[in-house]
């Protein structure tokens, strides 16, 4: 009979597994945990997505208007750089006013609004709209996204242990007690 496992024993297996675990953590003979992460880098997207999900409403919402208002900025550049002439409705003609006219309409094609008026003319401005308008669904779809999961979050409750331990850390002496969440469990029972 052959051998179809990929390991040749228990131990193998369990190394490889240890090996393949994002966080490993270990209790020093002080009481404190040595913690080392491994696979991730200090900004990975799952951080990035747990810190937009924890913070708090007004930096989430700060952080969301900067990279609109950056995108924007940048759409805008983009319009001001490809011929700004071959943009119907275009009103002024120094560098300031149609700076800011083409802000909002990049602001306003950004959002699904719509523009105020100007229509792009020719292959490069037309790109760029078409562009713009692939952004904002994408960043109108991953802000929905984020709203829903800020929103169905569960706040955790703790309960703690009844007895307490002294025992020695960092040079001292330090009370520990157990922490657990509270989990709800329901069961239905068919009989």
């Amino acid at each position: 009979m052959t051998n179809n496992w990929r390991y040749s024993s228990f131990e193998e297996f369990h190394n490889n597994m240890e090996s393949k675990k994002a966080f490993r953590s270990r209790l020093n003979r002080d009481g404190s945990i040595s913690m080392l992460k491994v696979g991730a880098g200090s900004h990975s997207v799952s951080e990035i997505y747990h810190w937009l999900i924890t913070t708090s409403w007004v930096k989430f919402y700060t952080v969301l208007l900067g990279v609109y208002i950056g995108i924007t900025i940048l759409f805008t550049i983009a319009y001001l750089s490809f011929n700004a002439q071959n943009l119907i409705g275009l009103g002024s003609a120094d560098i300031p006013s149609r700076f800011l006219q083409l802000f909002f309409f990049s602001a306003q094609t950004l959002s699904m609004v719509g523009g105020v008026g100007i229509v792009p003319k020719g292959i490069f401005n037309n790109f760029i709209l078409t562009t713009e308008s692939m952004v904002g669904l994408s960043l109108l779809t991953i802000i929905s996204g984020l709203l829903f999961a800020r929103f169905s979050k569960q706040a955790v409750t703790l309960v703690y242990g009844e007895k307490g331990v002294i025992a020695p850390f960092k040079e001292g002496k330090a009370l520990m007690i157990r922490l657990a969440e509270r989990v709800e469990v329901s069961q239905l029972w068919l009989t």
